[in-house]
């Protein structure tokens, strides 16, 4: 008996909780996704240089960066909300013939901002991202600051992805926009 009303009280908490779960901005416009991608220059020394937008949906967004520069990973989030925060990895870890183990990789805390209205959308991204490159020959580890940017959204129309940080050193840079359906 006791158990059926934890279970029962339960299951309410949990459709209330679900309840307050809409699938839309924060204005009606529709869910949204946050598309983020990463990429590192074939010779982050080259004359090959990164633009601040780029066109395309994902796979043109990709041929069109292979020009110069190789992906590292492409996100495409959930549902997301305003005032989300979205952590994004990958790492490969690897020990070399010595036994010591080595980091290569990317890390981010992104932090997801809604300020649309009823008649206009307008989405901002930033946060913080690791790079790691620690082998036998290096040790690199990197703390890139990513300010709050506006991104696109490509509801409106425009398959655009906006440049939100580029490393000199490393050749990575990070693009992102959001898509949805209205």
């Amino acid at each position: 008996m006791m158990t059926r009303k934890i279970f029962g009280l339960g299951l309410g908490v949990a459709m209330v909780w679900m309840a307050g779960i809409a699938p839309a901005s924060a204005d009606g416009h529709g869910i949204r996704f946050l598309n983020f991608a990463a990429f590192q220059k074939n010779d982050p020394h080259g004359k090959w240089d990164y633009d601040a937008l780029v066109l395309g949906h994902f796979s043109s967004f990709i041929t069109n960066m292979e020009a110069g520069s190789h992906i590292l990973l492409l996100s495409h989030t959930a549902d997301i909300k305003d005032g989300d925060v979205v952590n994004i990895q990958t790492d490969v870890l690897r020990a070399d013939k010595g036994g010591k183990l080595g980091d290569s990789g990317i890390n981010c805390q992104l932090s997801f901002q809604d300020n649309s209205t009823k008649d206009t959308t307008s989405f901002a991204v930033g946060g913080l991202c690791k790079i790691l490159e620690i082998t036998t020959d290096k040790d690199l580890s990197l703390k890139a600051l990513i300010p709050p940017a506006s991104v696109p959204d490509t509801a409106q129309g425009e398959d655009v992805w906006v440049q939100l940080y580029e490393d000199s050193k490393t050749g990575v840079a990070f693009y992102a926009n959001v898509s949805g359906k209205e």
